[in-house]
């Protein structure tokens, strides 16, 4: 009798599968496919100010042939946590830099450049850290697009950033780097208020 008792209110509590469920149902996947269309890269802009953070990666399964990032992390503008990954290249000159690629796995990427403070020796050539600059990191984030028509690319923006390479309680290195806007000539002298 209890069981018969328990089974006739499971039927009265489900909801009736009518018009007006279908509607509220194609209503919700509508929402949930406009809201996984959202780039997170599309909210950063010429105005974002955030905090940049990279610390060393190491894949646990590593597949031949396939490039990993040599440092991963993320940049936090305050209103979102963007995931970045940076893999070790060099310029022509022969520079070594962390080439940036901001943005989740499957989504549009914008991408950047994280560079030491480095000056190239005039007897041969080569690109070597400042004295007492040694942990100074800075570059620059940048959304560039094709030109319709054309194998060129425009700049839409830049970000600066400046950091330094630290240590962690663990004695792990990692980089920590304050972004901001792009400095334009005639800026007031406060443009760069907030970010240090």
């Amino acid at each position: 009798m209890t069981n018969a008792k328990n089974t006739k209110t499971a039927r009265t509590a489900a909801p009736a599968h009518d018009e007006d469920m279908d509607k509220l149902v194609t209503e919700a996947e509508k929402q949930f496919a406009h809201r996984d269309q959202v780039q997170l890269v599309d909210l950063i802009d010429a105005n974002t100010r955030g905090v940049l953070t990279l610390f060393p990666y190491s894949p646990r399964n590593v597949e031949a042939g396939k490039v990993y990032p040599v440092m991963t992390g993320h940049l936090d503008t305050k209103r979102v946590k963007i995931p970045v990954s940076a893999f070790a290249k060099k310029t022509e000159e022969g520079r070594e830099f962390l080439s940036l690629s901001i943005g989740p796995q499957g989504q549009n990427h914008i991408g950047g450049a994280v560079f030491r403070q480095e000056e190239q020796n005039q007897t041969n050539g080569l690109w070597e850290l400042a004295p007492g600059k040694e942990n100074d990191r800075y570059g620059v984030i940048g959304k560039t697009v094709q030109i319709e028509g054309t194998e060129d690319y425009e700049t839409v923006f830049e970000l600066r950033f400046y950091g330094k390479r630290r240590l962690s309680g663990a004695g792990v290195p990692y980089i920590k780097a304050q972004v901001y806007p792009e400095r334009k000539a005639g800026d007031a002298e406060n443009a760069m208020d907030g970010c240090f």
